[in-house]
């Protein structure tokens, strides 16, 4: 019978780098990725962390080099520089089996060619412009990604044909995911509405209309999910007392 157990740490390093090379990323990356990975497999070896990759083994990681997420990028030496981002991808790897290029995602999204192109400019803008590290401009195009194809689902194939209800419908399916979650995304769609306004792929009525709607529809959710959280206790404490 086949063996189901998840692999050592070593292993799952092994493999990460298999697939980093088979995606064709550049000798320098990969270097850098297993830089940090190797000194993690040692410090998980060392602090009896049983050869896996756990949430623990990682932060514990972090702290013991003093690696910092609120410390700015460029005041982080050598390997530590890269250290978080490539734990978040290793970890990722862990969860999923695989490694995905942002761009890919990007083609593999069901909408219209001028949005995909306006996607990757954004990416380059996040990178060039904004300095975002690339954890965070991977699961902003993530997000900004699943509500264009949702849009485009609903017929739209250009930015000024987005209608506040596409927002309001979106951010209504989004009533599962903690405030938090909720309040990230809103965030990034913003964010990249905003960049639309500034390269004129939007009018400023526009740009107005759907900024303003985004944090009414994320103020009247939560008012939802309070109400919806109050009668459900109400609902558990009369069964309670019958």
């Amino acid at each position: 019978m086949e063996s189901t157990s998840k692999p050592t740490l070593d292993e799952l390093i092994f493999a990460a780098l298999s697939q980093l090379q088979a995606l064709h990323y550049n000798g320098r990356s990969i270097r850098r990725y297993q830089a940090t990975w190797n000194r993690l497999s040692d410090f998980a070896k060392q602090h009896e962390y049983k050869d896996k990759l756990t949430q623990g083994s990682i932060l514990d990681f972090l702290d013991h080099y003093g690696i910092k997420s609120e410390e700015p990028v460029r005041l982080k030496l050598g390997w530590r520089k890269h250290a978080e981002y490539g734990l978040k991808i290793l970890w990722q790897f862990a969860r999923y089996g695989y490694f995905e290029r942002i761009h890919t995602l990007i083609q593999k999204l069901h909408i219209p060619q001028d949005m995909k192109k306006a996607l990757n400019e954004y990416v380059k803008y996040c990178d060039e412009k904004r300095h975002l590290s690339k954890y965070c401009i991977n699961e902003r195009i993530r997000q900004v990604g699943i509500l264009l194809d949702f849009v485009t689902k609903q017929g739209i194939q250009t930015f000024e044909q987005i209608q506040p209800q596409h927002l309001s419908i979106f951010i209504s399916s989004l009533w599962r995911f903690s405030n938090k979650t909720i309040s990230r995304v809103v965030s990034d769609i913003r964010q990249f509405f905003n960049y639309l306004f500034l390269r004129d792929f939007i009018t400023r009525d526009k740009f107005y209309v759907l900024q303003h709607i985004k944090f009414i529809v994320v103020s009247r959710l939560l008012c939802a999910i309070a109400e919806i959280n109050f009668q459900f206790n109400s609902v558990l404490v009369q069964n309670y007392r019958t």
